[in-house]
């Protein structure tokens, strides 16, 4: 069964405007006078989904990495368009640095719900003796893009999400995650937080600034 959770919006303002090199820089000054109001269009503008379904591991499904495990663990975590539609306001507006920061800012708040699901899900299967395998992420490693579909179509046989994937594989709301894990009780408890320094994404611009 499709499950949903309320997540907190949390942020780090130090590492978006290290992610953006506006530490130090001409516009910082500028850019602390307005991030307030920023903050606060952003979580007008940002409407977050995130849930997920424990279902038994089954041929049909056949995801890789979960081979050997009881159950699979669909997750997805996606922003309302709306965002976009603000962001893309701003550019027209000509506030391309604005724009450039609400784009970063509401993508860590969605990358943080994503981890505070996981978090959720990690401990209620513990409570169950069950323990999830690493993360596994359409288009990321060895993991097939077209996997998306497979997850995407499973979590909408139960709930209709509003997310949409086109023939060339893009999803819509554009800021949407897909991705799963295997769980069972013979997996030895381990971390599975993101870690951008073991991440294939490498010029990912939200990476974790060093």
């Amino acid at each position: 069964m499709i499950q949903f959770i309320d997540t907190d919006y949390t942020f780090s303002k130090e590492k978006i405007y290290k992610q953006l090199h506006l530490k130090n820089s001409r516009a910082e000054k500028r850019i602390d006078d307005v991030f307030p109001e920023l903050v606060r269009r952003t979580k007008e503008h940002l409407d977050i989904t995130a849930c997920w379904s424990v279902l038994e591991n089954t041929e049909q499904l056949s995801l890789p990495g979960t081979a050997g495990c009881r159950y699979v663990v669909l997750c997805c975590c996606s922003c309302s368009q709306t965002i976009n539609d603000f962001v893309n306001q701003l550019m027209e507006q000509n506030r391309l640095i604005d724009s450039y920061l609400v784009d970063h800012l509401a993508t860590e708040i969605f990358f943080n719900a994503s981890s505070q699901m996981t978090g959720f899900i990690e401990d209620e299967l513990a409570k169950k003796s069950l323990h999830l395998t690493r993360r596994f992420s359409p288009g990321e490693g060895n993991i097939d893009l077209n996997i998306q579909k497979t997850v995407l179509d499973t979590l909408q046989k139960e709930r209709d999400l509003g997310i949409r994937l086109s023939e060339y594989l893009m999803l819509t709301p554009v800021k949407t995650m897909l991705y799963y894990f295997g769980a069972d009780s013979a997996i030895t408890p381990h971390s599975t937080e993101h870690d951008c320094k073991n991440c294939s994404s490498v010029n990912c611009p939200y990476r974790a600034a060093d």
